[in-house]
């Protein structure tokens, strides 16, 4: 122990860090374009250190202070602060995202925070036109990308609604008739 004036500074042994679950974000849907803000709390002694970084080493995107709005975010590796704001999220931002506590007492914490983004269903179709000859197998392709999981059919040039083969698969696109 040191005497320092009127405090009595004392080496006492650290706390490691913590993070205080019922203060952190939890997994999350939102719909694209909107904005997101995650936070991270934690304890210790000393005062832990709180940064953020996507798994698989993805960038963050990150609207730092001074940015413009408009200019949309920046991508970085990792961001240090308890609250990760996404400005216009999109579905290249889904995934999960991790808090880290550290404070130099071991073992270093961490949350996995799992963000989902919803987003309307976006539809390719590589051809838009077929000739074949009568009798003749025709493969007709649609490619439907959307979250959550789009529901698909097919219809006729007047509305008709086709129906699948009994024994087709209902998860695939490919349908003979």
């Amino acid at each position: 122990m040191v005497a320092n004036g009127s405090r009595l500074l004392a080496d006492l042994p650290g706390v490691p860090p913590d993070i205080l679950d019922h203060q952190t974000s939890q997994d999350l849907t939102v719909p694209e374009g909107f904005n997101v803000t995650l936070t991270c709390t934690a304890s210790g002694v000393p005062d832990p250190t709180i940064l953020w970084k996507r798994a698989g080493e993805k960038p963050l995107p990150l609207l730092l202070p001074g940015d413009d709005l408009f200019a949309g975010s920046k991508l970085v590796t990792a961001h240090e602060g308890s609250v990760l704001n996404i400005f216009n999220i999109q579905r290249d931002n889904a995934g999960a995202y991790h808090c880290i506590a550290s404070n130099g007492v071991s073992p270093t914490v961490s949350k996995r925070i799992l963000v989902t983004v919803d987003f309307a269903p976006i539809v390719r179709v590589p051809a838009r036109q077929y000739t074949a000859e009568i009798g003749q197998n025709v493969t007709l392709e649609c490619f439907v990308e959307s979250h959550p999981e789009p529901v698909t059919y097919w219809m006729r040039g007047k509305g008709e609604l086709i129906l699948p083969d009994r024994g087709s698969n209902p998860g695939s696109d490919q349908h003979n008739w």
